[in-house]
């Protein structure tokens, strides 16, 4: 089942990487905007100590970018008219949907450190220029929120994205739903860091981890490519 999952996401991954062109640019102007513009005009208010904004915008590019992923993964099948292939293999339906929210969560979350670097490094640079006390911009608690919300956030939005990917079939509606299903991600892990502690940080994974696992059992007892393809 493992390597059957791999398999697809495999395939997925080589597809991103032949349309790498088409995915720089747009990845390029996000990149730019979450990691340099962004943590820039916010550098006054994180070397204060005001995080969650910073935090929060942090972890929703992670949704932005899953949901241009998720949109891929069957609406541009359906309309590249490339589903009947799903017919072909010998993979499971489970495998199938498996391995395209892997690789989803692969590439977003690849791309999604790189910004963290560019963000740190941005935070810094403007430290310097305005001096700011040379010290981590972030407690260890709030690093650690800033790596794992976006994980979260990325099994949230995909899971459910390639779900509701299953019944659209206009890009455009898919790009403006899928934008949306990550606030109440972020509303929920905004109260979380009112009082951000070690404790309520796990008590928070905890929970929404139980989330994330019965919505993507749902799509997945859900999904069948027979269906799809007859819609």
């Amino acid at each position: 089942m493992m390597r059957d999952i791999w398999c697809v996401a495999w395939k997925e991954l080589m597809l991103t990487r032949r349309n790498l062109k088409t995915y720089a640019t747009s990845y390029g102007i996000v990149i730019a905007i979450w990691g340099i513009f962004m943590p820039v005009s916010m550098a006054d208010s994180i070397w204060n100590g005001d995080v969650s904004m910073a935090i929060l915008m942090f972890a929703y590019l992670s949704v932005f970018l899953a949901s241009g992923q998720t949109i891929s993964a069957f609406v541009g099948e359906r309309m590249q008219k490339t589903l009947g292939t799903l017919l072909t293999t010998r993979l499971s339906d489970a495998a199938i949907y498996l391995g395209k929210v892997l690789a989803i969560i692969l590439t977003a979350y690849a791309v999604t450190l790189l910004v963290l670097g560019l963000h740190l490094s941005a935070v810094w640079y403007t430290a310097m220029l305005k001096g700011y006390q040379s010290k981590f911009p972030y407690a260890p608690v709030e690093l650690t929120f800033m790596l794992v919300l976006p994980v979260f956030s990325l099994l949230y939005t995909s899971a459910l994205g390639v779900y509701a990917s299953l019944k659209s079939t206009n890009i455009r509606g898919q790009h403006f739903l899928n934008l949306f299903m990550g606030l109440p991600v972020l509303a929920i892990f905004y109260q979380v860091l009112k009082s951000l502690s070690w404790q309520s940080l796990l008590i928070s994974m905890a929970i929404f981890g139980v989330v994330v696992v019965g919505i993507t059992l749902f799509s997945i007892g859900r999904f069948n490519r027979q269906r799809l393809i007859l819609q």
